[in-house]
């Protein structure tokens, strides 16, 4: 460059900034018990590495929405085989149900971890707090409260036809 300055200088200062935060939250990872078992590493290890913060949520968006939508397709597929009647007869066609359900499943779940994550960054910028594990849990609470509020209400049909006893504690 013509001002004899590294044309990298404010770039390598900017690393260096993002290098030090980043093992600042890798160390309270590490403090809090996290990284300690397999599944958290799978998910947390783009944590170690210096990946910026939307490829990295991005990249933990998809690997949760993968643990959870492919056993939830498998499951699901099993479910409308034997409710159909299919599954004594053809158990091998639960193989491409669930690769048809394996894809809205994985890409449902990393929308909605994504809408999540968004959710819980907007209440931590909002709310000037460094609790972010309560913040998360209600959060999580919601989201689950919510889920099966859906599944129930999308249920209730079937929820009718059940025996009193089972549905009274349903509706």
């Amino acid at each position: 460059m013509s001002d004899g300055q590294a044309p990298d200088a404010g770039e390598s200062r900017a690393a260096s900034e993002t290098g030090a935060a980043a093992a600042e939250v890798r160390s309270e990872l590490r403090r809090l018990g996290y990284l300690d078992h397999q599944v958290e590493r799978f998910l947390l290890q783009d944590a170690l590495r210096r990946t910026p913060p939307w490829r990295a949520i991005g990249l933990l968006a998809l690997k949760v929405a993968l643990l959870i939508g492919v056993p939830s397709s498998a499951v699901g597929a099993v479910a409308i085989a034997a409710g159909n009647g299919h599954l004594r007869h053809s158990p091998f066609d639960v193989l491409p149900l669930t690769l048809h359900l394996m894809v809205p499943a994985v890409l449902g779940l990393a929308a909605a971890f994504l809408i999540l994550a968004g959710l819980l960054a907007l209440l931590v910028r909002l709310s000037h707090s460094r609790r972010i594990e309560a913040l998360s849990f209600a959060l999580a609470l919601l989201a689950a409260a919510g889920a099966v509020t859906v599944a129930v209400w999308q249920g209730r049909a079937f929820i009718t036809d059940l025996p009193t006893w089972i549905s009274a504690g349903l509706v």
